[in-house]
């Protein structure tokens, strides 16, 4: 498959409409990076408020993706809306939160079968105030790594 045909298939994949949970309360503000990125989908993209984009780092796990947050936060969970590109299957994420400090602390998992579009909230019970969130893909052989949207 060449790029441009790869690129066509990801903007497909884009464009599916999904909506947040009715529960889904966003700091507003946020940023994201990421160390590596498809062209097409910076990682902006999942902090956009905007469901029709994504974040996908152009290849399978492991990949990350860290939310920077304005400011210090105590945390009372972290929303994701997955990207499953080209195929749904079996992946793990970890989530972590980052302090002032630079210390990070593992807030929670995801993993299972996942398909697009697919929801999940894991609530955060760690007694620390933190200044981003940084999702780690472990494993996954049948996705890029990519996130509809986060929300803390």
């Amino acid at each position: 498959m060449n790029l441009r045909s790869l690129n066509v298939l990801m903007a497909a994949v884009a464009a599916l409409s999904v909506s947040a949970p009715a529960e889904a309360i966003r700091i507003v503000g946020t940023s994201a990076q990421a160390p590596f990125s498809h062209p097409a989908f910076p990682p902006w993209n999942a902090v956009d408020d905007n469901w029709n984009t994504i974040w996908s780092s152009g290849g399978f796990a492991p990949g990350s993706i860290e939310v920077i947050l304005p400011g210090n936060w105590t945390l009372e969970s972290v929303q994701t809306a997955a990207v499953m590109w080209p195929n749904p299957g079996p992946a793990a994420h970890h989530i972590y939160g980052r302090t002032g400090d630079g210390n990070y602390y593992y807030l929670g998992a995801i993993s299972g079968y996942i398909s697009d579009g697919d929801w999940f909230w894991n609530t955060v019970n760690a007694p620390y105030i933190f200044n981003a969130v940084a999702i780690y893909a472990v494993e996954g052989t049948t996705s890029w790594v990519g996130w509809r949207d986060i929300y803390v």
